[in-house]
């Protein structure tokens, strides 16, 4: 999931557009700090969080076999079920 370039691009433009929303007086600074640190904090995520565990919790694709979605929902602050 984050490994894809495509996905990368989509959080990237989804940030870029949150940017487009905010005043004038911040949203250049938003767009530098999401042009600066997307990349990184991307690659953060990839190493430090199971994406397929995160991606079922989500109910964006299927879970895999003995995953706790619940504890991973709470531990990403989505609504239990």
């Amino acid at each position: 999931m984050l490994n894809d370039s495509s996905d990368q691009r989509m959080i990237k433009n989804a940030l870029d557009t949150v940017c487009l929303h905010l005043p004038d007086s911040m949203s250049n600074e938003c767009e530098k700090l999401v042009a600066e640190f997307t990349g990184p904090a991307i690659e953060l995520l990839i190493h430090l969080v199971d994406t397929d565990r995160i991606c079922s919790a989500m109910r964006m694709c299927k879970p895999k076999p003995n995953r706790d979605d619940e504890k991973v929902r709470f531990e990403i602050g989505l609504p239990s079920r």
